[in-house]
């Protein structure tokens, strides 16, 4: 995913949620959509400013895995989001030499954690885990050939669903969260 698509498909849509109160932090984190209802500081939507390429060399050595060509596009754009409340967690990785305090909108999900520190079992070598679901703690993971797989974590590695790609899998999930989130508030 390019930027203009990144733009197109994911951005367009997250800023629909903007309000008067969104911000970007010193970080460079885009937050939007203020929730002021939910928590003093929380907000629909987060994208975190994008990985230089040092960086992802850097986070590419330390896992010791390739990472998937569209996931290293997208770190080139956003280093992490998330999405419409957490329901979706887009991973980033968090430098070994941050230049910010840990405080949650400094810096995403990392993906350093469940690729290695914290591997989960049954996985292949190959396989890349790039997103976290809140609704029921799946993860979606890049296999060796490129395709999605979002895969239940109850022990069984059940694939739920699989999409093409990367770009095909955060451009679908972010349309199939907003019309979600958009029947929710037409329905309150």
């Amino acid at each position: 995913m390019n930027k203009n698509e990144f733009d197109e498909k994911v951005l367009r849509r997250m800023n629909a949620w903007a309000t008067s109160n969104d911000l970007i932090n010193d970080a460079g984190t885009r937050l939007i959509g203020h929730r002021p209802e939910i928590a003093p500081k929380a907000f629909l939507n987060v994208i975190y400013s994008p990985l230089s390429e040092t960086d992802i060399r850097e986070f590419e050595s330390r896992v010791q895995l390739s990472i998937p060509k569209q996931y290293r596009a997208f770190l080139g754009i956003a280093n992490g989001l998330i999405c419409y409340s957490g329901s979706l967690k887009v991973l980033g990785y968090i430098p070994k030499d941050r230049k910010h305090d840990s405080h949650v909108h400094n810096y995403p999900s990392d993906a350093y954690i469940p690729n290695w520190s914290a591997r989960l079992k049954g996985l292949r070598d190959e396989d890349f885990i790039v997103g976290f679901y809140k609704e029921d703690g799946s993860y979606a993971l890049v296999n060796g050939e490129g395709t999605v797989e979002r895969v239940s974590v109850k022990g069984d590695g059940k694939i739920i669903f699989q999409w093409e790609n990367f770009d095909s899998w955060l451009s679908e999930e972010i349309l199939r969260l907003d019309k979600l989130f958009r029947s929710k508030i037409l329905t309150s």
